[in-house]
């Protein structure tokens, strides 16, 4: 089983991303918390937030969003 502190690692080789994820964040999303505008954001900033939202909803996963 992976934790968020493993992923949040991955992610930075896989990415090359300069910045670290937030753990907080990557917790929420292990937990299944609801996916926010801010936390797409925070996670990848060039993504689009509502073709996000719209997909997250297709596979049933909780969101904080307005259509």
């Amino acid at each position: 089983m992976y934790l968020a502190e493993d992923y949040v690692d991955w992610s930075k080789d896989y990415w090359g991303r300069e910045e670290e994820l937030s753990i907080e964040d990557v917790e929420k999303i292990f937990d299944h918390h609801p996916i926010t505008e801010e936390m797409i954001k925070k996670l990848n900033p060039d993504r689009n937030i509502k073709a996000a939202m719209e997909e997250l909803k297709k596979i049933n996963y909780p969101v904080e969003y307005r259509f």
